[in-house]
């Protein structure tokens, strides 16, 4: 009941934050990704569903059914299939029904809920329906069983496939071979050595996230504190892992809003604004490309503003006038320009003293810069 409830909260709480983050915050496409990967991890329907699970039975000494089940799990991107070689679970099969020499002539797929079995023909049709990157083929082995044309090929290149394709004297590794062995005499011992040391690894990442919590040795002015060195050396060290200071938002980012810059076309005595940001400082048209505000204006923000954040007068036009000149004839190359004028603008922040006081002094942005090109 715990495990549910966690469960449907972390979701619910997750699907509530990424609906703020798309409509509400305006984040471009950080909601947009982010419910994706909610959808990957928590989707438990078509394709991923643990009621879809599908044991392979396949002829490892076969170099064709060695490749086939190497290309079947390179997509299966949902782990819908296990592997079981048939060296390795004959005693298995036999408990199912299914002698060796079946096995070594045709591939058998056991589903795992059911029980339910189908080989040949009918394996990949059923399979073409569980794998994702598979269900494009189903209709095309569907038309091809109605025709008999399907059954008939596949029978005869799987009587003729060792000859065809030739004997694996050491079959290839694989994920998720699963041995009869294991099942039978070990069922009580199933975690794996993986789960053992990632359990282990979260058990300390926690220790050390709990640390810096109560510590605050993560913190720049909290280390200069604290006279041991290695202590401050090692906060710098857990924060490559995870447990320093959550910076969401990237604070650097969010403190280049006081310094920006307008370029204005002057066409027939008429002023035109190149869309980018306007001379309050807002963004414009062309800001809506993530292109344009992360690989353009925001490049160019962390580049030009030094360690405190501030930019000289004209900074942004001395070091990249050549990328400002191009963008803005770019822009405006269907039309009679006769000059462009750039302006730096600056607005002064609130400080963090005033922001706890909840006090907020509107300030008006000053002009620092204006050159005609």
């Amino acid at each position: 009941f715990i495990g549910s409830f966690l469960k449907n909260f972390i979701i619910y709480w997750g699907v509530l934050f990424f609906i703020l983050s798309q409509f509400i915050l305006n984040l471009s496409t950080l909601g947009s990704v982010e419910f994706l990967l909610w959808l990957a991890i928590f989707w438990s329907f078509k394709f991923i569903n643990s009621k879809k699970i599908v044991n392979v039975a396949y002829d490892d000494k076969c170099h064709l059914c060695d490749g086939t089940v190497r290309f079947l799990k390179f997509l299966d991107l949902f782990s819908v299939i296990k592997l079981r070689p048939l060296s390795k679970n004959i005693s298995w099969l036999k408990r199912h029904n299914i002698s060796e020499k079946q096995a070594s002539s045709d591939l058998y797929g056991i589903d795992e809920y059911s029980n339910k079995v189908f080989y040949g023909y009918n394996f990949y049709q059923e399979i073409s329906k569980r794998i994702l990157f598979l269900t494009f083929f189903y209709p095309v082995l569907l038309i091809g069983k109605v025709f008999l044309i399907g059954p008939i090929m596949y029978r005869y290149i799987a009587e003729r496939r060792r000859k065809l394709f030739g004997i694996c004297k050491l079959p290839s590794s694989k994920k998720n071979y699963i041995y009869s062995k294991i099942i039978i005499n070990n069922t009580k011992n199933l975690v794996s050595d993986t789960s053992i040391k990632f359990f282990f690894i979260y058990i300390i990442l926690g220790f050390l996230f709990l640390v810096n919590i109560f510590t605050e040795i993560h913190n720049t002015i909290s280390s200069k504190k604290i006279p041991n060195n290695y202590l401050t050396s090692w906060s710098r060290v857990a924060c490559f892992i995870g447990p320093c200071t959550i910076n969401v938002f990237n604070q650097q980012d969010l403190g280049m809003s006081h310094y920006w810059f307008t370029v204005t076309a002057n066409i027939n005595n008429k002023k035109k604004i190149l869309p980018l940001v306007n001379y309050d400082g807002s963004r414009l048209e062309l800001m809506r490309s993530d292109y344009n505000y992360f690989g353009f204006i925001l490049k160019m923000k962390r580049e030009v503003l030094d360690k405190n954040g501030n930019a000289s007068k004209c900074k942004f036009f001395d070091q990249f006038e050549k990328e400002i000149k191009n963008f803005s004839k770019l822009y405006f190359k269907n039309e009679k320009v006769d000059y462009f004028i750039f302006e730096q603008f600056y607005k002064k922040r609130n400080t963090i003293e005033n922001l706890k006081k909840n006090i907020y002094i509107k300030h008006l942005p000053n002009s620092t810069c204006r050159i005609k090109f």
